[in-house]
Protein backbone atom coordinates (compact mmCIF):
# COMPACT_ATOMS: atom_id res chain seq x y z
CA UNK A 1 0.00 0.00 0.00
CA UNK A 2 0.85 3.77 -0.58
CA UNK A 3 0.30 4.93 3.01
CA UNK A 4 2.92 4.85 5.48
CA UNK A 5 3.54 2.19 7.97
CA UNK A 6 1.84 4.07 10.93
CA UNK A 7 -1.60 4.49 9.25
CA UNK A 8 -1.13 0.68 8.11
CA UNK A 9 -0.42 -0.28 11.77
CA UNK A 10 -3.92 1.65 12.46
CA UNK A 11 -5.92 -0.21 9.89
CA UNK A 12 -4.50 -3.30 10.96
CA UNK A 13 -5.33 -3.08 14.58
CA UNK A 14 -8.98 -1.68 13.83
CA UNK A 15 -9.93 -4.77 11.22
CA UNK A 16 -8.08 -7.28 13.54
CA UNK A 17 -11.60 -6.81 15.44
CA UNK A 18 -13.82 -7.85 12.54
CA UNK A 19 -14.58 -11.40 12.81
CA UNK A 20 -16.19 -11.55 9.40
CA UNK A 21 -12.93 -10.42 7.77
CA UNK A 22 -10.35 -12.13 5.15
CA UNK A 23 -6.89 -12.44 7.47
CA UNK A 24 -4.39 -10.44 6.12
CA UNK A 25 -1.83 -7.95 7.29
CA UNK A 26 -1.93 -4.56 5.47
CA UNK A 27 2.29 -3.64 4.89
CA UNK A 28 3.26 -0.45 3.50
CA UNK A 29 5.87 -0.15 0.66
CA UNK A 30 6.51 3.80 1.83
CA UNK A 31 8.03 3.18 5.44
CA UNK A 32 7.43 5.32 8.39
CA UNK A 33 6.44 9.10 8.02
CA UNK A 34 4.82 10.79 10.96
CA UNK A 35 2.84 9.50 13.85
CA UNK A 36 -1.19 9.10 13.50
CA UNK A 37 -3.58 11.05 15.43
CA UNK A 38 -6.70 9.66 16.41
CA UNK A 39 -9.48 11.77 17.46
CA UNK A 40 -13.15 11.44 18.42
CA UNK A 41 -15.69 13.54 18.13
CA UNK A 42 -19.34 14.28 19.72
CA UNK A 43 -20.56 15.82 16.54
CA UNK A 44 -20.22 15.77 12.78
CA UNK A 45 -19.87 19.59 13.29
CA UNK A 46 -17.31 19.61 15.71
CA UNK A 47 -14.97 17.11 13.31
CA UNK A 48 -15.75 19.45 10.62
CA UNK A 49 -14.27 22.59 12.47
CA UNK A 50 -11.52 20.63 13.86
CA UNK A 51 -10.77 20.00 10.70
CA UNK A 52 -10.95 23.36 9.39
CA UNK A 53 -9.00 24.86 12.37
CA UNK A 54 -5.83 22.22 11.76
CA UNK A 55 -5.50 22.98 8.14
CA UNK A 56 -5.29 26.89 8.93
CA UNK A 57 -2.37 26.47 11.68
CA UNK A 58 -0.91 24.18 8.63
CA UNK A 59 -1.43 27.22 6.02
CA UNK A 60 -0.01 29.70 9.17
CA UNK A 61 3.24 27.41 9.35
CA UNK A 62 3.63 27.49 5.50
CA UNK A 63 2.09 24.28 3.92
CA UNK A 64 0.79 24.55 0.50
CA UNK A 65 -2.86 24.70 0.20
CA UNK A 66 -2.41 21.94 -2.61
CA UNK A 67 -0.58 19.48 -0.53
CA UNK A 68 -4.13 19.07 1.35
CA UNK A 69 -6.86 16.90 1.21
CA UNK A 70 -9.76 15.90 2.78
CA UNK A 71 -11.03 12.33 1.65
CA UNK A 72 -14.73 11.18 3.11
CA UNK A 73 -16.59 7.96 2.33
CA UNK A 74 -19.93 10.06 2.07
CA UNK A 75 -21.40 12.99 0.06
CA UNK A 76 -23.40 13.80 2.93
CA UNK A 77 -20.46 14.69 4.96
CA UNK A 78 -19.28 17.47 2.48
CA UNK A 79 -21.99 20.46 3.98
CA UNK A 80 -20.36 20.05 7.41
CA UNK A 81 -16.62 20.27 5.48
CA UNK A 82 -17.67 22.93 3.43
CA UNK A 83 -19.54 25.24 5.80
CA UNK A 84 -16.68 24.78 8.35
CA UNK A 85 -13.89 25.44 6.22
CA UNK A 86 -16.28 28.84 4.60
CA UNK A 87 -16.71 29.87 8.40
CA UNK A 88 -12.34 30.40 8.60
CA UNK A 89 -11.78 31.37 5.00
CA UNK A 90 -10.00 28.69 3.56
CA UNK A 91 -10.19 28.21 -0.23
CA UNK A 92 -11.40 24.17 -1.67
CA UNK A 93 -12.37 22.80 -4.46
CA UNK A 94 -14.38 19.42 -4.69
CA UNK A 95 -13.11 16.72 -6.94
CA UNK A 96 -15.35 14.10 -8.53
CA UNK A 97 -18.45 15.51 -6.53
CA UNK A 98 -21.07 18.59 -6.49
CA UNK A 99 -20.76 20.80 -3.55
CA UNK A 100 -23.74 20.52 -1.07
CA UNK A 101 -24.85 24.20 -2.39
CA UNK A 102 -24.57 23.18 -6.04
CA UNK A 103 -26.87 19.93 -5.80
CA UNK A 104 -29.90 20.35 -7.89
CA UNK A 105 -31.96 19.03 -5.14
CA UNK A 106 -30.26 21.49 -2.40
CA UNK A 107 -30.85 24.78 -5.36
CA UNK A 108 -34.85 23.60 -5.53
CA UNK A 109 -35.53 23.35 -2.09
CA UNK A 110 -33.50 27.00 -1.50
CA UNK A 111 -35.68 28.01 -4.39
CA UNK A 112 -39.08 27.16 -3.10
CA UNK A 113 -38.41 29.36 0.39
CA UNK A 114 -37.39 32.19 -1.70
CA UNK A 115 -40.27 31.79 -3.64
CA UNK A 116 -42.43 31.94 0.06
CA UNK A 117 -40.43 34.47 1.35
CA UNK A 118 -40.07 36.63 -1.87
CA UNK A 119 -43.25 36.03 -4.11
CA UNK A 120 -42.17 38.02 -7.05
CA UNK A 121 -38.55 36.65 -7.36
CA UNK A 122 -39.19 35.86 -11.32
CA UNK A 123 -35.40 33.41 -10.61
CA UNK A 124 -36.77 31.57 -8.45
CA UNK A 125 -40.02 31.49 -9.33
CA UNK A 126 -39.18 29.73 -12.58
CA UNK A 127 -36.71 27.54 -11.22
CA UNK A 128 -39.58 25.61 -9.18
CA UNK A 129 -42.26 26.09 -11.28
CA UNK A 130 -42.54 22.77 -12.74
CA UNK A 131 -40.85 21.13 -9.62
CA UNK A 132 -41.43 17.95 -8.96
CA UNK A 133 -42.13 17.94 -13.23
CA UNK A 134 -45.77 17.32 -13.58
CA UNK A 135 -47.87 17.27 -17.03
CA UNK A 136 -49.59 14.46 -19.32
CA UNK A 137 -47.88 11.00 -19.43
CA UNK A 138 -46.69 9.29 -22.79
Amino acid sequence: YRSSAEILACANSLISHNQHRHIKTLQSFKGSYKSVVCKEYLTQKEESLDVAYQIKALLKKGENLENIAILYRLNGLSRSIEESLNALNIPYRLIGALSFYERAEIKDALAFMHVVAKKDDRFFIKRVLNKPPRGLGK
